[in-house]
């Protein structure tokens, strides 16, 4: 459990006026708790958000999406308002933020407490006022200067606050030299130290606090840990969409700059934007972290130019052409649509001591859903500065270790909790690593009652994958149901005791001999005896047999093996007998097999004698049968889909899958499917696992196949799209149609979906590609 401050995302107009709507927006944040770790998200005129904005925006996932009250929106433009809150509605429907969901509704937050400069939910404010803190501590305190409305002002207010109410203008005469040291701290991450004009701050004094650090009492930056490393991103460009990518960047991951491109056009600031910049280099490449440089508003000859321009000048600073402890080559330019989003190292405001509470609680197992049964501990404040404050509101994250939640995808609240909990209590949701709620209840709470009853303490349920699918179809009132390949596989995996046994089986060299038991032997070479036999088109085979088509030795490990799929119930042991009467042939299980046996035919009783078992005859020879379960899911080769899960486990953190379903519209009717849904270190895929290497005879069946992948990754918002075959290669025409669906997916989604190609499924030469990024 960890307890941290709301993260709120602000929708500001991104017109004309957009450098003094995002001042205004981060004035507003500099008023409340937490407010360093806002996001300001621009708007166009008809309230869209720029997809990589939005999708960066995701990534941050805010709890609330709010705008500024009307008369704090720069522009005098009515019509603003509305665009505003379409921008709004849309951002929080791609985001999983807190709101109630009917069907495909969105209920709208009403204007809340007066004193706060948001549209907020219902009557009582969902974020604490710094005001509400009491007395701080007199501090030497530097924020950005309230009239300075250009890019230099913006930038300065993102970085140290904003605390008193900008104006329009004012603030225009700052010297030059101010000027290049300002752009020079806020690139570089210097202190704002001796920068009057540009902050508030006019004395020389060493040790300095931004207003930003109002708004952090009590809390303390947490960074998650996980596979993967996110780069260091420099956004280059001066329209609003740049400034809010490198922002969100930076209140996500870290090390987020923005670099307006005015400040690269004379050869004074070029100076001050380039020795910035290596402090950026020289900071990341003593942790080995990339650098890379990305914008939404300048060409990819223009960008590239001026990152050479960049290399250039800091190399031509130094003798040897190389800054010490900075790799400057090491730049690399990402087109704006193929930014290396992470689900890890991110970073959050805690409150202080209460980033890892770990307990113990009693859970019950529905089908793989774990429910609490128990309720979690009290969220109590512990910071001394926090203690006492009855306004004071905050998040609470739960997460279970080795249980994953697909993070950041809307679902509806009742999903997330115990059946009976009730919905209005609090606000629950899905986040970033598990589940979140706000600390305060909504229901009738009494005047004076004790901490525990002021405070939210609901029963969640974390649901499994196929749940957690089955929740996201509901938003779109549709429902999964597992395919026949998915229930035998869910089938099988209770008999082995889980999924991950039986997807590592198929992987093994026993994966051969289990489909030596469905080969069709009318066309091939009869098996040996000694080996096995065919009985009315079904194979059966010795434990000599078994080896034989695994390509093993016959040894101790490869009994025991066996014997543990037989313990399981995988395989049957059993003799093969013939009846007396009506001399049909027949598997028997040992377990009916007695000193008569009955046949399965006629059903008449036989001695168990030589005549049964005919060779050899001495003694009889002992059987093996498959699952009746695991001969149909070979048969349809339904073990490839086991055979991509084994390949996608390898390597990871946390992982789970989910078998085959199909997607099924409210007339009933199937709209898409899927070989395989999994989570793979919090990254979401789903799956084509195919034993050919095409989608489909033509290419009517190809663009079918093409558009119902393109359909179930929009339903469950996935990030890959992954085909998977045990073939060499794929057919070029099925990858070059899936890689157009997904280009144009990409054009306009809030959170582009890769494609990614895997061959040679069960081979020793298995080749994992992107396809797309």
């Amino acid at each position: 459990m960890v307890l941290r401050a709301p993260r709120v995302a602000l929708v500001v107009p991104g017109g004309m006026d957009w450098h003094l709507s995002a001042r205004r927006a981060i004035y507003a944040a500099t008023q409340a708790w937490g407010g360093a770790g806002f996001v300001v998200v621009p708007y166009d005129d008809d309230g869209v958000v720029p997809a990589a904005v939005m999708a960066a925006v995701r990534e941050y996932d805010p709890d609330y999406v709010l705008q500024l009250r009307d008369d704090l929106v720069a522009s005098a433009n009515a019509g603003e308002v509305d665009a505003g809150e379409r921008a709004r509605q849309s951002l929080s429907s791609t985001c999983s933020d807190y709101r109630m969901q009917e069907a495909e509704s969105v209920l709208v937050p009403e204007p809340g407490d007066a004193r706060m400069p948001f549209y907020e939910l219902g009557d009582v404010s969902p974020l604490t006022a710094i005001d509400d803190l009491g007395l701080l501590a007199a501090w030497n305190v530097a924020g950005a200067a309230p009239g300075l409305n250009d890019a230099l002002g913006v930038a300065a207010a993102a970085a140290w606050g904003l605390r008193m109410a900008p104006t329009v203008a004012g603030n225009a005469d700052i010297d030059e030299r101010t000027r290049h040291r300002a752009i020079y701290a806020l690139l570089g991450g210097a202190a704002p130290i001796g920068l009057g004009g540009v902050t508030t701050l006019d004395s020389g004094a060493r040790e300095v606090q931004t207003e930003f650090s109002r708004t952090s009492i009590g809390l303390e930056q947490m960074r998650q840990i996980g596979p993967g490393q996110v780069p260091a991103l420099v956004v280059w460009g001066g329209n609003a969409p740049d400034f809010a990518l490198a922002m969100a960047w930076d209140r996500t991951y870290g090390e987020g700059i923005w670099v307006p491109e005015h400040w690269w056009s004379t050869e004074s600031t070029q100076e001050s934007v380039a020795f910035g910049l290596e402090q950026v280099l020289y900071r990341n490449y003593q942790v080995a972290r990339k650098v890379v440089v990305t914008s939404t508003s300048l060409q990819p000859d223009r960008l590239r130019a001026l990152v050479d321009e960049l290399t250039q000048r800091i190399t031509d600073a130094y003798p040897d052409g190389q800054p010490i402890g900075a790799d400057v080559g090491a730049v690399e330019v990402v087109a704006v649509d193929s930014l290396p989003f992470g689900r890890n190292h991110k970073w959050q405001f805690t409150v202080r001591g209460q980033y890892a509470t770990q307990w113990t609680a009693a859970v019950t197992d529905s089908a793989g859903s774990l429910v609490f049964e128990t309720l979690p501990p009290i969220p109590a404040i512990e910071p001394d500065e926090l203690r006492n404050i009855a306004t004071l509101s905050w998040q609470v994250e739960m997460s279970l270790p080795g249980h994953d939640v697909p993070g950041s995808r809307p679902v509806a609240a009742a999903d997330l909790l115990r059946a009976g909990e009730s919905v209005y209590a609090t606000f629950v949701r899905s986040s970033r690593s598990g589940i979140s709620f706000e600390s305060g209840r909504f229901d009738f709470v009494a005047a004076g009652a004790a901490l525990e009853w002021r405070l939210a303490r609901p029963k969640l349920r974390f649901p499994s994958l196929l749940d957690w699918a089955r929740a996201r179809a509901r938003l779109h009132e549709m429902t999964v149901t597992l395919s026949s390949p998915g229930a035998n596989a869910e089938l099988l995996a209770e008999v082995l005791g889980s999924r991950n046994e039986l997807a590592e089986l198929f992987a093994t060299p026993l994966a051969h001999a289990l489909r030596a038991f469905v080969t069709d032997r009318a066309a091939t070479e009869s098996i040996p005896r000694d080996q096995g036999c065919t009985v009315h088109n079904e194979t059966f085979l010795t434990f000599r047999g078994i080896c034989e088509q695994s390509r093993q030795e016959r040894d101790i490990d490869l009994r025991d093996r066996v014997d543990h799929l037989v313990e399981r119930g995988f395989l049957i042991r059993g003799l093969v007998l013939g009846c007396a009467y009506c001399t049909h042939v027949s598997f028997v299980a040992i377990d009916n097999i007695a000193s008569t046996v009955r046949c399965q035919r006629c059903l008449r009783e036989s001695t168990l004698t030589r005549a049964r078992w005919r060779e050899p005859f001495d003694e009889p020879r002992w059987f093996y049968d498959l699952h009746p379960t695991a001969r149909t899911l070979v048969g349809a080769n339904g073990h490839v889909p086991l055979l991509l899960s084994h390949h996608l486990r390898r390597g990871s953190r946390g992982f789970t899958d989910v078998a085959e379903f199909n997607l099924i519209g409210s007339d009933n009717s199937k709209h898409s499917e899927t070989d395989l849904l999994a989570l793979t270190d919090r990254q979401l895929a789903v799956a084509e696992a195919k034993s050919n290497d095409r989608l489909g005879a033509n290419k009517v069946e190809r663009n079918r196949a093409v558009s119902k992948r393109i359909t179930i990754a929009k339903v469950l918002q996935a990030d890959e799209i992954i085909l998977a075959t045990t073939q060499s290669s794929w057919d070029s025409a099925s990858i070059t149609a899936m890689t157009a669906a997904v280009g144009y997916h990409n054009r306009d989604n809030a959170r582009p979906v890769r494609l990614r190609a895997i061959t040679g499924l069960g081979s020793a030469e298995v080749t994992d590609q992107i396809v797309t990024d």
